[in-house]
C-alpha cells in the first residue's frame, strides 16, 4: 500500500503538471484540411442508284458536328431515348438537302414544332434548348420515326446550396447538390473573384476537375447528388468577403448559384474537460481534451527538464465531436 500511494503521488503530480502546461500555455494552431455527351457512332453505309448501278457513300459522322448526341439510321437509335433540354442532337442516315419536320406527339395527335434542313450528307442538327418537355419525332424523307416512334426531352432541374452562410478562410463548407438526373459536367466559376487555379484548390479534393485553362472557370466532370467539402482552407491566400459560386450544367439548361460568406480563421482553442487526471503510476490515463473553433491542435504532458520526460501530442477531432480522447501510459514516466 505504501508503494501503491508514492506512485499515485507522482503520477498525479506528473499529469497534473501537464495539464497546467496545456491549460496556462497559449498554443497556436490551425485548422487542419478536412481531410456527356454519347460517343458517336461511326458513319453508315448507304446505297444509292444511279442508272441500275449501287454506288455507296458516307453518312455524317459524329467528329464533324458540334454537338451533344449523335444518332444514325434516320432516328432510329434515337426512338425511345431521353434527351435533356438544351442538349444540341445531329440525327444522320436522311436524304441530303432535305426538308425534315420536328413535330411533337401529344395525346394521339401531332404538332409542327419547327422545319428543318439536312445537309449534303443527309445530317440535320438541332437544338432543345427552346422544348418543352415531351414526346417529339422527325418526319421526313429517310427519317425512321413516327408519332408512335418518339424521343423525350425531359427539364434538368439543379438545387445548389452550402450547408452554412459562412465559412472560416482555413476550414471546410459542405455543398449540397441535387438535380433528378443520375450523371452529368457542371461549369463552376465565382463571377471573376476566384480564378480557375483556386476553383481548382476549391473543389479537386471532391471532383474529377477539368477545363482549368480557362481564367475564372472550371468544370466538374461526372456530378451525382449528394454532400460535398469545399475545402476553403485549401484555396492560397484566400480573402475574405461574400462569394456567390455559379453552378451551370454544361449541355443543358439546368442553372443555380449558392452563396457563402468567408471570415477569417479563427485562433481556436484547447481545453482539458475533466481539469485533474489521478490514475496510479502504471495505469493508463484517459485525458479527454476539448476542442472549440478548431478540430487539431497539439497537447504537452510533462515537461523534460522537470519531470524528465514530456509528451508532445497531436490531436485531431476525427467526429467533429469536439473532443479527443488521449491514451497515456504512465508506467514509465518520470523513471
Amino acid at each position: 500500500m505504501i508503494h501503491d500511494t508514492t506512485y499515485r503521488g507522482k503520477a498525479t503530480a506528473v499529469l497534473f503538471a501537464a495539464i497546467m502546461v496545456v491549460s496556462a500555455v497559449a498554443v497556436g494552431f490551425a485548422v487542419a484540411p478536412a481531410a456527356a455527351a454519347a460517343p458517336g457512332d461511326a458513319a453508315t453505309p448507304v446505297a444509292a442508284s444511279i442508272q441500275g448501278q449501287d454506288v455507296p457513300f458516307q453518312t455524317g459522322d459524329a467528329d464533324d458536328y458540334d454537338v451533344d448526341r449523335f444518332y444514325t439510321n434516320g432516328g432510329t437509335d434515337l426512338q425511345g431515348d431521353l434527351l435533356w433540354q438544351g442538349q444540341t442532337v445531329g440525327v444522320t442516315g436522311l436524304d441530303a438537302d432535305a426538308d425534315v419536320s420536328l413535330r411533337e406527339s401529344r395525346d394521339g395527335d401531332t404538332d409542327f414544332v419547327e422545319e428543318l434542313r439536312t445537309d449534303g450528307s443527309g445530317t440535320v442538327v438541332f437544338d432543345t434548348e427552346d422544348l418543352d418537355a415531351g414526346d417529339y419525332y422527325l418526319d421526313g424523307t429517310g427519317a425512321d420515326m413516327s408519332p408512335s416512334e418518339t424521343f423525350e426531352v425531359a427539364v434538368q432541374d439543379l438545387d445548389t446550396a452550402f450547408d452554412e452562410q459562412s465559412v472560416q478562410s482555413d476550414d471546410d463548407a459542405e455543398l449540397e447538390i441535387e438535380s433528378n438526373r443520375g450523371s452529368y459536367d457542371v461549369n463552376v466559376s465565382a463571377d471573376g473573384d476566384l480564378d480557375d487555379d483556386e476553383l481548382e484548390q476549391l473543389f479537386e479534393g471532391e471532383f474529377d476537375v477539368s477545363n482549368v485553362d480557362d481564367d475564372d472557370e472550371i468544370t466538374l466532370e461526372g456530378v451525382t447528388d449528394g454532400t460535398f467539402d469545399a475545402e476553403f482552407s485549401d484555396v492560397d491566400d484566400l480573402s475574405t468577403g461574400e462569394y456567390e459560386f455559379s453552378f451551370d450544367v454544361t449541355d443543358t439548361s439546368a442553372a443555380d448559384t449558392a452563396s457563402i460568406s468567408v471570415t477569417e480563421a479563427g485562433e481556436g482553442d484547447l481545453s482539458l474537460a475533466d481539469g485533474t487526471t489521478t490514475v496510479a503510476q502504471g495505469d493508463v490515463a484517459e485525458v479527454t481534451v476539448e476542442l472549440d473553433d478548431t478540430d487539431s491542435g497539439s497537447v504537452v504532458i510533462g515537461d523534460f527538464e522537470e519531470n524528465n520526460y514530456q509528451a508532445n501530442i497531436s490531436v485531431e477531432d476525427g467526429n467533429d465531436d469536439g473532443e479527443v480522447t488521449v491514451l497515456f501510459n504512465t508506467y514509465a514516466a518520470g523513471r
